[in-house]
């Protein structure tokens, strides 16, 4: 049987992750630690960046304890434009990657850039799926025209208090979305809203808030997901049962079923 520690030796899949509003690559990063401690024996490398609008202004701009972001702004005009010649340029740099990961406004853009991926419009490279935490329809006008609209949504309002005029299942990219039962920032209904955009979309529902799970149950979706974007000659899946291990929350091990044992 292969280690853990030589799967991780072996990355087999990139995925860049967005964070969400008033977030960063580095808080991001430490806020998935189970996540990472999940997927990488199984060679999933998460690769995290910063959005390029920059929210407060640190002491020092250089030092990423200090920085918060987000991706773009609905107000400002040309930001959409600005965040995906940022996403563009990270592509180019730091690619490639097999997919993109998103949360709450990092999953709202991560979802248009999956709309993208099916249009003929993307400069972007191409990536083959997308994982959508708390995920919701962007209101702003330069976004949502990415997304399938009936005639309602073709003069460029914004829906602010009003349900988008969305057709469901006419954007076909493989999605995961994760949906915190008691999310009061995203609730269900507004990550259920993004999800019908997709013609198959993969819905994991877990009891808690805002973000992902790394628990045994959520992981094993996770897993079961991306397993379907993997090269079965050049990866490590099914080095590890899924039905035979559990991933033990609080000590972010995989465990045997049988006697809990690492």
């Amino acid at each position: 049987e292969v280690s853990s520690k030589q799967l991780a030796a072996a990355v087999q899949m990139r995925v860049l992750v967005l964070h969400g509003y008033s977030g960063s690559a580095l808080w991001q990063q430490r806020r998935d630690r189970l996540l990472q401690r999940l997927l990488a024996p199984l060679g999933v490398e998460l690769h995290y960046v910063d959005g390029p609008v920059l929210l407060s202004c640190p002491d020092d701009p250089d030092d990423p304890e200090d920085r918060r972001c987000c991706w773009w702004t609905p107000w400002k005009r040309g930001s959409w434009e600005a965040c995906m010649a940022h996403i563009a340029s990270i592509f180019e740099r730091e690619g490639p990657f097999d997919g993109v990961m998103g949360y709450s406004e990092g999953a709202a853009c991560a979802g248009a850039l999956a709309a993208l991926q099916v249009s003929n419009s993307s400069n972007l490279p191409n990536f083959r799926f997308a994982i959508l935490a708390s995920g919701y329809l962007p209101r702003d006008p330069a976004v949502l025209r990415l997304f399938p609209l009936d005639e309602r949504g073709q003069n460029g309002r914004t829906f602010e208090n009003d349900p988008v005029p969305l057709l469901h299942g006419h954007i076909s990219f493989p999605t995961l979305h994760v949906i915190g039962e008691n999310d009061y920032n995203t609730p269900p209904c507004i990550n259920l809203e993004l999800a019908a955009a997709f013609a198959e979309p993969v819905l994991v529902r877990h009891p808690g808030g805002h973000g992902m799970r790394a628990d045994a149950n959520c992981g094993r979706v996770y897993l079961e997901f991306l397993s379907h974007f993997t090269d079965a000659s050049r990866c490590c899946f099914t080095a590890i049962a899924f039905e035979s291990k559990q991933f033990c929350l609080n000590c972010a091990q995989w465990l045997d079923g049988e006697n809990g044992s690492p």
